[in-house]
């Protein structure tokens, strides 16, 4: 099913007057396929519906275009100019919302709608709502609304023709100096005071902090080399240390290939036969030894070893395991007994909430009644990251099928919340219809599944 990103980068009135509002919207839209490719330069059908009270609620206006994709997947069109189907947009009170927008699309032009998408109006058309409220005193303006999503860049546009350089203007006259000022008359010399008492010596001040080091003076040249002394007496040998610790045993290498066999060498003459012996008393059974890589067989002197054989389960993407379902897998290290563990991200087999805030989503997850009976096995499940949530929906369809086989909840098209927080009363939250991430009030609700480290 092809889906349809809506953004809705102008919804203003054409033009306002005194006296007079044009009934008119515009709208705009782009529009992608299944593979997320834009539809450019493509002849589309669409249906604009006016939806009352809810997404799903009364449609008090519809209309049909036929309009064109540009190279960017964009199209523009006027609500109010379409083909009208039912209802008129200038007898809609705005008063009466919220109102939502239903948009239908015929990529291939005609009116077979395959792609759908509804958008609320988060702000009122204020000029009709003026036309029909019947008063002219304008209301308390409303608290600012979240940022939009940025639209995407237009076309750069020519450079313009650089203009010609101005005329320079004339310098200005330079200005007159003044006269020096007369010289002041000297005052005369006061009289010689009296020398005074000489005082006690000061106490010795504190000594100053140590200076820079001087640089390094030039080294002097080498001297001539002295007889070699008398060579020492012999120390005597230090105390052997200890042996260390045995280190663990390493995995079992794979065996090497048989060598090339040699020649067959010539047949030699045979030789009389020899008196046959006595018969010797049978031997005792030869010894066995096990240890971590096999076990050592003695037979007759005959010395084997038979190594015994390592199975590993390496984890991957949508295996049933570690209480959930491993969505991602990091690497591996060894533990002090030597045995290989695997690190990775799980997530929960099942939701649990399909309709919490983001204060209570925490206490749900520490509930392990809200867990299927592997998950309640572990007790360090969380809300996940955006990262991680986005890690999730690169691999929902294998996630989708391994919770279908076990009998778990798969990934509906709706927004889950994420650990991530937006401000002091937002956290961002993931939709899994459109792929597309953003920020919501912390009060609102929404899904949540848990994830956890392994």
């Amino acid at each position: 099913m092809k889906k349809l990103y809506t953004i809705v980068l102008a919804i203003l009135f054409t033009g306002i007057a005194v006296g007079q509002v044009p009934d008119r919207v515009s709208y705009q839209a782009v529009i992608r396929d299944t593979d997320n490719n834009l539809l450019v330069n493509s002849t589309v059908g669409m249906q604009i519906s006016i939806l009352q009270g809810s997404s799903s609620g009364t449609a008090v206006y519809i209309e049909e275009h036929s309009v064109s994709t540009n190279a960017n997947g964009l199209v523009s069109l006027i609500i109010g100019d379409g083909f009208i189907i039912t209802g008129e947009l200038d007898t809609i009170d705005w008063a009466l919302g919220p109102y939502f927008i239903k948009t239908e699309t015929d990529p291939l032009g005609g009116t077979n709608y395959t792609i759908s998408g509804t958008n609320q109006l988060l702000s009122v058309p204020y000029a009709l709502y003026a036309k029909n409220s019947g008063s002219s005193i304008p209301g308390p303006v409303g608290a600012m609304g979240p940022p939009g999503d940025d639209g995407e860049d237009g076309d750069i546009g020519d450079v313009g023709v650089q203009g010609e350089p101005g005329v320079d203007g004339q310098d200005g006259l330079p200005g007159i100096q003044g006269e020096s000022g007369l010289d002041g008359v000297d005052g005369a010399q006061g009289i010689q005071g009296n020398q005074g008492i000489q005082g006690e010596i000061g106490l010795q001040g504190i000594q100053g902090l140590l200076g820079p080091s001087g640089d390094d003076g030039i080294d002097g040249s080498v001297g001539a080399t002295g007889p070699q002394g008398d060579q020492g007496i012999e120390g005597d040998q230090g105390i052997q240390g200890e042996i260390g610790l045995q280190g663990i045993q390493g995995l079992l290498g794979p065996a090497g290939d048989d060598g090339i066999d040699g020649s067959v060498g010539a047949t030699g003459p045979q030789g009389d036969q020899g008196i046959q012996g006595e018969q010797g008393a049978d031997g005792a059974d030869g010894a066995t030894l096990t240890g971590d890589g096999g076990q050592i067989n003695v037979v007759e002197g005959v010395i084997s070893f038979e190594p015994i054989q390592t199975v590993i389960v390496v984890p991957y993407i949508g295996m049933p395991d570690y209480g959930g379902i491993v969505f991602h897998v990091s690497g591996f290290s060894y533990s002090f007994s030597g045995e290989i563990e695997f690190h990775g991200l799980v997530v929960a087999m099942v939701d649990q909430s399909d309709y919490s805030n983001w204060y209570e989503a925490q206490d749900i997850i520490s509930d392990s009644t809200n867990f299927d009976a592997t998950g309640q096995v572990y007790t360090n499940w969380r809300l996940p990251t955006l990262h991680e949530l986005n890690l999730i929906y690169d691999v929902e369809t294998t996630i989708n099928a391994t919770a279908t086989s076990q009998g778990g909840d798969t990934f509906p098209d709706s927004s889950y919340w994420t650990s991530k927080e937006q401000s002091y009363d937002g956290a961002y939250i993931k939709n899994f219809f459109l792929g597309s991430e953003t920020y919501s009030n912390k009060t609102l609700h929404f899904r949540v599944r848990a994830v956890r480290s392994f």
